[in-house]
């Protein structure tokens, strides 16, 4: 079941932008929350699934005025790993809500989601572990300049999502991250190379959105083979 749980102090925004001020209540429109009139249920990733990760992602939600969702704010992260985190986000951005009144273009004030994740059966609720940090990063994947070596084409982009903290900070900058790309496309390990900022989320949050990336995998010889490659994601404010 996902829940909504009131209306954030903040406003939520995307990676990309800059939050304004909620506008005033009026008395003929509910200012607190806008109502729901269509959900999509987020999916579990198969690593996710695969390593029992569950819990809660809570997230700060603008509602524009034709009542579908505009920006999406991080408050709680579950899952940057296995890509929850990514997935709530995806489903939350197909909800639709109750439109204002024709002529009324003011967006709802910020409200907050809560999205569980809950496995069926007796699998033990745990947090995601931490991002691959050991010596052994990259055993067994080949690394670009590889004599006969095609990198890896990327085919599917996922943008990462600012945190609350972030955006109130007003963090801007990039996230190097190396990833390998496996011989069917997806990420496995990946690890941040050049930090933006660990403290607030934005670190976590371009990993997780990293991990959702897919390729054309890289090939050596013709053979599909895992690639090392940096991958570079922006957060900016406008």
């Amino acid at each position: 079941m996902l829940m909504q749980v009131g209306t954030a102090r903040q406003g939520g925004q995307g990676a990309n932008a800059l939050p304004g001020a909620p506008p005033p209540p009026v008395s003929s429109i509910p200012s607190t929350q806008p109502v729901l009139v269509h959900k999509v249920e987020p999916e579990y990733s198969d690593k996710a699934r695969r390593a029992g990760v569950q819990g809660e992602v809570w997230l700060d939600v603008s509602v524009r005025a034709d009542g579908k969702v505009g920006s999406v704010l991080v408050a709680k992260s579950l899952d940057t790993m296995y890509g929850l985190d990514q997935r709530a986000i995806a489903a939350l951005r197909q909800w639709v809500y109750a439109a204002r009144p024709s002529g009324d273009l003011r967006v709802y004030p910020p409200t907050r989601v809560v999205i569980p994740f809950r496995l069926a059966g007796d699998v033990p609720a745990v947090g995601a572990p931490q991002a691959t940090t050991t010596d052994n990063f990259g055993d067994g994947a080949y690394r670009p300049g590889e004599p006969g070596l095609v990198v890896p084409i990327l085919k599917t982009r996922i943008e990462p999502t600012y945190t609350t903290a972030a955006l109130r900070a007003r963090i801007t900058g990039s996230v190097r991250i190396d990833a390998v790309v496996l011989a069917d496309g997806t990420v496995g390990q990946a690890r941040v190379a050049q930090s933006l900022d660990s403290k607030s989320g934005l670190d976590d949050q371009a990993l997780g959105a990293a991990r959702e990336w897919m390729f054309v995998p890289g090939t050596l010889n013709g053979r599909a083979v895992p690639v090392i490659v940096p991958i570079v994601l922006e957060f900016r404010l406008r």
